[in-house]
């Protein structure tokens, strides 16, 4: 992953290659799944995590210039299927929120990773 992260600064060409021939291939998978089993399918749920407990992994505009077409061009699977994406990224993804949001996501999936020791605390509390 740091060298991906390093790959944007120093040859993003491959990155985009890169993540290019990964998306396809998820998007071919979606691409049959909702084809075949669209009527039993609520949603198209994917994720990464994004962020770190104080901030993004990447600037936002690599963020836009480099992960978000791509996610874009799986959402738009889940459209021709009329189903709502639900994105999932644990960390501290706020600056990047309003550019999920104007891609289409229906719902965001997001944990922020400060509260992630409250979140076991209280779940111990349950037990």
């Amino acid at each position: 992953m740091e060298n991906y992260f390093c790959k944007m600064h120093t040859d993003p060409a491959v990155v985009h290659a890169l993540t290019e021939r990964v998306v396809d291939l998820f998007a071919r998978v979606n691409e049959k799944v909702l084809d075949r089993y669209a009527d039993k399918v609520d949603c198209l749920f994917m994720g990464n995590d994004f962020g770190t407990q104080l901030d993004l992994m990447v600037s936002p505009e690599h963020f836009r210039t480099f992960i978000l077409p791509y996610y874009k061009k799986l959402f738009a699977i889940a459209y021709r299927h009329d189903k709502p994406v639900m994105l999932h990224s644990y960390g501290a993804i706020g600056r990047v929120i309003p550019d999920l949001i104007d891609a289409g996501i229906s719902a965001l999936h997001n944990v922020p990773a400060a509260n992630l020791e409250a979140m076991r605390e209280a779940a111990q509390e349950l037990d």
